[in-house]
């Protein structure tokens, strides 16, 4: 289990979380084409692919099941312009999203 600054946690244990990260980055990060900072969080915009959003859906599910501090908005966009995951949280859980991101595995 991952304690962050004290107040949330990740209820996978280290080596799993390692796993966990490997898996977004190569399946759901590396198909973002366009991320924005919002407020304690970040946007992130992928192309219009009904497989491809439905694997979000399924990493989302998952995501909230181990790390329930974070909040998932989840917009499709008109004109086949894709859609968007917001993730977002608490000053800590913001923290975490910074973390992962600058993260190399």
């Amino acid at each position: 289990m991952q304690v962050f600054n004290g107040a949330i946690q990740c209820k996978l244990l280290d080596d799993d979380l390692v796993a966990r990260k490997k898996v977004l980055k190569e399946t759901i990060f590396s198909q973002v084409i366009k991320k924005e900072e919002s407020l304690n969080g970040f946007t992130y915009y992928f192309k219009d692919d009904p497989d491809l959003l439905a694997s979000v859906f399924e990493h989302v599910q998952i995501e909230k099941a181990c790390c329930s501090f974070f909040k998932f908005d989840i917009s499709i966009l008109p004109f086949k312009k894709g859609f968007a995951v917001q993730v977002s949280g608490s000053e800590d859980a913001f923290e975490m999203i910074k973390k992962f991101e600058a993260s190399d595995l």
